[in-house]
């Protein structure tokens, strides 16, 4: 694990998993590297932020040693549109291992003509894991598109399935 300021990078299966801590919440996420809202200078409160960094480290290794539920406890800061963060709250209700397709999210938020909107929610969804958006599949069960590229999409979705059910 490295930390930048108020970014860590953790090392997981898929590669480098970074998370940016703002206000007690992860403001930001990404795998990979270069992404995000890094800026590399800690806060003038980045010491208070110890509890989330924490609690957030945790909830990634936990994740990735087959505990899902933890990363759905950490506190994340949701900055969207009504539309978009309906369908990020959503979103964080549906269970790993199981999947939901664009047009079902639409139909949770109460926008059952709203798929295609649903897409771009997910397209810009800043907190990757924490709102799994990997978990919105296209209508035929197909993966579809993810911002970090449709392997890891199918990784996520395959140790979900293998360790949840």
């Amino acid at each position: 694990m490295s930390n930048r300021g108020n970014t860590i990078t953790i090392a997981t299966a898929d590669g480098p998993f970074s998370f940016t801590v703002a206000g007690g919440a992860v403001i930001a996420s990404w795998w990979g590297d270069g992404c995000g809202l890094a800026t590399g200078e800690p806060e003038p409160d980045a010491g208070s932020q110890d509890a989330i960094i924490k609690q957030t480290s945790e909830a990634v290794t936990a994740y990735y040693a087959g505990d899902f539920g933890k990363v759905m406890a950490v506190p994340v800061q949701l900055d969207g549109t009504e539309f978009q963060n309906a369908c990020w709250q959503a979103l964080r209700g549906v269970e790993a291992g199981d999947t939901v397709s664009y047009g079902e999210l639409a139909h949770m938020v109460g926008r059952p003509q709203a798929a295609r909107a649903v897409g771009s929610a997910m397209a810009h969804n800043p907190v990757p894991l924490f709102v799994p958006c990997h978990r919105v599949v296209r209508a035929d069960g197909s993966v579809g598109e993810f911002g970090f590229g449709t392997p890891l999409k199918e990784a996520l979705l395959a140790r979900e399935r293998s360790m949840s059910h």
